[in-house]
């Protein structure tokens, strides 16, 4: 089941991934980074969902403020937005490209501090620095390639790829995406019965542990 979770929680972040992407295009300085950080918010509440661990919202703002936001703050590419032509600097890595990539960051610090189940009084944040910068940079690839996929789904040109290795693989990810789709969606229809008070903990539990099962 573990494997399974794992799966699930990347599916999640490329989610928020790309939806921070489309944040980064917004053209007003500052209320990007607003609209990123409440996306990192969110997906760090939708992992809690998958690993079985309680909602801290104090504590996400917390770590998304301290790590991914002194990261965009340094780069400063918001801001730049506002000043005509030295926008162009940054070409090499837009704000587009450099939202999702702290949001790929950010999923990573959460996944592995959910995956070890530490507790929050025990989070470490030079640790959490450590695994955020790491996946930074191992992000910058990882996003413009998911960004060149998008662009691909939604009919814009992009590299050619061999016709019959692309449609296969476009035809078996697909298959994949949309079951992890429809899991992500059952368990968020669970949890939030359960805040209602219409579950019981065993009750969400059994639930729960019988979608991973079939998924």
């Amino acid at each position: 089941m573990s494997s399974k979770v794992s799966y699930l929680a990347d599916q999640t972040i490329d989610s928020h991934v790309l939806w921070s992407m489309g944040a980064g295009a917004i053209p007003l300085p500052i209320l990007d980074i607003v609209a990123v950080s409440a996306i990192q918010l969110n997906m760090y509440k939708e992992l809690c969902m998958l690993y079985q661990s309680d909602y801290n919202e104090a504590f996400a703002k917390n770590v998304i403020g301290s790590i991914a936001g002194a990261t965009i703050a340094k780069i400063g590419a918001s801001l730049l937005k506002s000043i005509p032509v030295v926008g162009a600097f940054l070409g090499s890595m837009p704000m587009v490209v450099l939202s999702g990539t702290s949001t790929y960051a950010m999923g990573q610090v959460f996944k592995k501090y959910l995956e070890i189940g530490e507790a929050v009084s025990a989070f470490s944040f030079d640790n959490a620095k450590k695994i955020y910068e790491d996946a930074f940079e191992k992000g910058k690839s990882y996003v413009d390639d998911l960004r060149k996929q998008a662009n691909s789904a939604m009919g814009f040109k992009g590299e050619e790829q061999p016709q019959e290795q692309s449609k296969n693989g476009e035809n078996n990810n697909k298959k994949t995406e949309t079951e992890a789709e429809s899991v992500l969606e059952r368990l968020q229809t669970l949890s939030s019965l359960k805040e209602k008070g219409l579950l019981s903990e065993e009750e969400f539990q059994e639930k729960r542990k019988k979608i991973l099962e079939d998924f």
